[in-house]
């Protein structure tokens, strides 16, 4: 989202009709474009411009920290639980799940969510 008018996208699909509905946004009232630069920019530099990764990137480096310092079972981590979801869902509302070949260098969305999936495996299984 750019100036609170312009929304950039890595990929389109029908579902836009409904997220706009949950905005309250007439439909009628948007226009899409596809597009490509024409100017010495690579994707990379949109990337880099249109979201903040460097944050993102934090966000998935205190969740990897999380999930390689808990111990015992889920009912004694339940504090631990609700912490993790918290922050899980504030790097949710900030990553924009690009396609691989525009994710930047260093991104670890994938690592941390391969980590959450073998600590909640390795808790919920004690």
């Amino acid at each position: 989202r750019l100036q609170d008018s312009l929304w950039i996208t890595p990929c389109f699909d029908e579902s836009w009709h409904a997220d706009l509905a949950k905005l309250k946004i007439d439909p009628s009232a948007v226009s899409f474009m596809e597009g490509c630069s024409f100017s010495r920019s690579k994707d990379s530099d949109f990337v880099e411009k249109a979201w903040d990764f460097k944050n993102i990137n934090r966000l998935y480096k205190t969740l990897l920290d999380m999930h390689a310092n808990v111990t015992g079972t889920i009912r004694e981590s339940n504090s631990w639980v609700r912490n993790e979801s918290d922050l899980w869902r504030e790097v949710f509302e900030k990553d924009p799940f690009l396609p691989d070949t525009l994710l930047p260098k260093g991104y670890l969305g994938k690592k941390a969510y391969a980590s959450r999936r073998k600590r909640y495996a390795e808790l919920l299984f004690k």
